[in-house]
């Protein structure tokens, strides 16, 4: 869903408007549960157990 919104909002957006909001919402998602997880996995070169 994220992903659809930061879609329609490039095409009104300028560069610097849409990676601030783009940079938000990647900060938003790493502070959920599989954002964790994801960046643990990555961390310790291994697979995620997405929940």
């Amino acid at each position: 869903m994220v992903v659809k919104k930061l879609l329609l909002c490039s095409l009104r957006n300028g560069l610097e408007e849409q990676m601030e909001l783009e940079g938000r919402e990647i900060s938003r998602a790493a502070q959920s549960a599989d954002g964790k997880e994801g960046i643990r996995a990555f961390t310790e070169k291994r697979k995620p157990a997405f929940r």
